[in-house]
């Protein structure tokens, strides 16, 4: 957030997914529409939320609510508390309105499907990135 508490373009966008295609594609989109991004991609939750208490200021996160396996709410809410200034995406393969429900209830700026078409993901990352 800048002084007047509006939010900035994040600097370090962080992809975190165990599904290396839906990462290898959240990848290339957002390095293609802003170059200048540092893009990081994690895949497990295992260190997650310490790694991501030290992310640089004002950091976005693109979070899958599923890895390995596992539902992510847990690190969601661990990494908010730590690192309020993070905006956190959460998506997935398939969300219903209870899942995006527990997602903001945990600090989630946005719950989401992940996009389908290439066109999709550059809308959610026009979005995450504050429609720059």
């Amino acid at each position: 957030m800048d002084p007047r508490g509006e939010a900035t373009t994040p600097r370090t966008v962080f992809i975190v997914d165990d599904e290396a295609d839906h990462a290898l594609i959240a990848r290339h989109v957002l390095q293609g529409m802003a170059p200048d991004i540092d893009v990081r991609v994690l895949s497990a939750l295992e260190g997650l939320a310490a790694e991501l208490a030290s992310a640089p200021r004002d950091s976005a996160v693109l979070l899958d609510r599923l890895i390995g396996g596992v539902e992510s709410y847990p690190t969601l809410q661990e990494v908010v508390a730590a690192r309020p200034d993070v905006r956190v995406t959460l998506v997935s393969a398939w969300l219903t309105p209870e899942e995006a429900r527990r997602a903001r209830e945990a600090g989630a700026s946005v719950a989401t499907e992940k996009p389908g078409s290439l066109e999709g993901w550059r809308a959610l990352f026009r979005s995450v990135l504050g429609g720059a």
